[in-house]
């Protein structure tokens, strides 16, 4: 592999990495090595047999798009191909491979790419397998993590990244970073390369290790392909694609209102904020750690600690140091959340916002890259819509998901009661904890027992629960405060608080979902939130398989985790879709709750049509709404409608 490489066209050489020497560029004319064969061969001249074809590719753009390199091989080659975009089109090399069957580890990477720079909505690449989904399976007790660095040393049982590695140079303690910086060194930028010079020999030896390795992990792992955890993930990935082409419209006059109202909040901040410490005349940069502490003379400066400023003017009144520093801390957190509001503003500053989607986490959620549309802040929803109002949104969601499948999963049985019984499990919460009747419970201390609902019951302590407590709601409390609430929330729950002691005291620390995927836990939390979160995320992609069943050509404009908004042409297409979704639902919670604990636990679900993401979530006047009793006997009812995509339009 470390054969002397040939000089290119231009003859200069690298510096780019650290820790190796440096080599020449190659011709994109082409090369032929031991190993490998670099742009010598025409796409429509290769001869491929009956085998998958492993794939991998390298781009130069930082979404997953302009690709450079294409890497292909079958285990009856004797090298490696390997494609130059600059030299082949990528169509070209595309049109010799749409129909063969694909092996790539982290698929959705190779088919974002091909479908981003041909232009394509429908999935590239019909027939696929994953290596990465493949390995989380059936490795998920045997290796720590899935990059396909270390799939391969655990199957090849010798690990060749970090040989390759230590060869060019690399410190022992650096060759986790090789990968990823080989990665980056095709990144287009000042740093890196441009489209159209030659690359490195060491590139190309980097790039075609995946698909060289490929084989004999596809060999090994692919006897569990038709596992249903794998085929649910297979069938899934296709339509998450679909995000990234569609995606949420911004309305134009809403986008701009929020962007006034985040300079309005960062100038009426500003007025209330002293200058930097030390430095007449120059502007305090509230996200500057060192700058704050100084300010108030501390070690801290996060927004818990600002909050406790704001809180000790309030306990200790007529102080005015307290209360100069509190009007600071307040100035400084409105700030903070001005400049961090238009931050997402820039990236949604677009006639619609897309992201990349892949149900690529080790719960089996689905996670966002690029642009992040699955944590859109609950400020900002009203920019989303149609300012025309000549299209609709479909809004569903899935009410206390991940609530009702751990009550399902662990038979909480008061949980299972009020859910049955339609009763508010937020206000009872909240009665519990602060010792009251529910209809007696306030807004503020339902909110509290809605956030312990969400936030407690994986494990959290009250330290942490301050935290979070702070972070997503802006409410200060002590841990002292915390702890008494947390103990009344925790007797509230007994079966929550038994399944918090057995995971305690696991030795395995193996958790599991309904639908069979296995996780080794690094953190005591993680085994309590991965059989809810990932069951739930279960029910979620089977529930948008369902829908594609009666609506193929359905347009997903967003998902989260949860919910569902769906784009829709007319207001008689809109109400069908609504049916549809909401059916879709309900069938695929009780299909995956089969056989928990309480099979028969109701998901109510509401489907609003409208043309605003923020009018929908609170179903304000002007939208429609379709509600659904999602009780078993409905689900035995539109059962059979579902699963043969045959619902009706009545």
């Amino acid at each position: 592999l470390l054969q002397e490489p040939q000089a290119g066209s231009n003859g200069d050489t690298m510096t780019k990495f650290k820790y190796r020497s440096t080599t020449q560029r190659v011709s994109q004319v082409g090369l032929e090595t031991e190993y490998f064969r670099y742009n010598l061969d025409k796409p429509e001249d290769i001869e491929f047999d009956d085998y998958p074809v492993m794939l991998d590719v390298e781009s130069h753009g930082k979404d997953f798009n302009d690709v450079r390199l294409v890497q292909l091989f079958q285990p009856s080659w004797d090298k490696v191909i390997i494609f130059d975009t600059n030299k082949y089109p990528l169509q070209d090399i595309y049109d010799v491979i749409k129909h063969k069957h694909i092996v790539a580890h982290n698929v959705t990477y190779e088919m974002s790419a091909f479908q981003t720079d041909l232009g394509m909505v429908v999935n590239p690449f019909p027939i696929f397998d994953d290596t990465f989904l493949l390995a989380r399976k059936a490795l998920a007790l045997k290796i720590e993590g899935f990059g396909f660095d270390s799939v391969a040393a655990y199957v090849h049982g010798y690990d060749y990244y970090k040989e390759y590695a230590r060869s060019l140079g690399w410190d022992s303690e650096d060759v986790p970073k090789f990968k990823k910086s080989m990665q980056k060194s095709f990144l287009d930028s000042p740093k890196s390369y441009k489209r159209g010079e030659d690359l490195y020999f060491e590139q190309l030896q980097y790039a075609m290790y995946d698909v060289m390795l490929m084989s004999k992990v596809y060999k090994e792992l692919h006897v569990i392909r038709d596992e249903w955890i794998i085929q649910l993930d297979y069938k899934f990935i296709p339509w998450a694609l679909q995000y990234q082409k569609y995606g949420l419209p911004v309305d134009k006059p809403k986008w701009e209102h929020a962007w006034i109202n985040a300079q309005s909040r960062i100038d009426e901040a500003t007025e209330n904020l002293p200058d930097k410490p030390g430095e007449p005349g120059t502007e305090l940069l509230v996200n500057s750690w060192v700058q704050v502490r100084k300010l108030f003379d501390s070690t801290e400066s996060d927004d818990t600690f600002l909050a406790s400023v704001e809180n000790d003017a309030v306990r200790y009144p007529d102080n005015p140091e307290l209360e100069t520093k509190a009007v600071w801390a307040k100035a400084i957190r409105q700030k903070r959340s001005a400049i961090k509001q238009q931050a997402f503003l820039k990236s949604y500053n677009v006639p619609r916002i897309t992201g990349f989607v892949s149900p690529r986490t080790k719960s089996g959620r689905i996670a966002a890259e690029s642009l992040n549309t699955l944590q859109i802040p609950r400020a900002l929803k009203y920019i989303f819509g149609f300012e025309k109002k000549d299209k609709y949104l479909v809004y569903a969601d899935f009410s206390n998901l991940e609530l009702r499948m751990l009550a399902a999963l662990i038979n909480e049985e008061k949980m299972v009661e009020k859910f049955f019984n339609k009763e508010d499990l937020h206000s009872y919460s909240g009665s519990q904890i602060y010792e009251k009747d529910p209809a007696d419970v306030t807004k503020a201390e339902r909110f509290i027992g809605k956030f312990f609902n969400f936030s407690a019951g994986y494990g959290a302590g009250a330290a942490r629960l301050c935290g979070m407590l702070m972070k997503e709601a802006g409410i200060y409390m002590t841990e002292d405060e915390m702890r008494p609430k947390l103990k009344k929330w925790k007797a509230a729950w007994p079966a929550i608080r038994t399944m918090h002691q057995i995971n305690g005291r696991s030795k395995d620390n193996i958790a599991r979902t309904i639908g069979g995927r296995v996780v080794k836990c690094d953190l005591y939390t993680d085994l309590n939130a991965i059989p809810p979160q990932g069951s739930s995320a279960e029910v979620f992609k089977l529930a948008h398989l369902y829908m594609i069943k009666s609506l193929p050509d359905m347009i997903m404009a967003n998902s989260i985790h949860d919910s569902y908004i769906v784009e829709c042409e007319t207001l008689e297409d809109s109400r069908y879709t609504a049916k549809v979704v909401a059916y879709s639902m309900v069938v695929s919670w009780f299909e995956t709750i089969k056989n928990s604990q309480v099979p028969t636990l109701p998901m109510p679900t509401d489907a609003v049509i409208g043309h605003n993401w923020q009018d929908l979530e609170i179903e304000a006047e002007g939208t429609e709404t379709q509600s659904y009793s999602g009780t078993h006997e409905m689900y035995l009812e539109i059962r059979e409608e579902v699963l043969s995509g045959s619902i009706s339009r009545d």
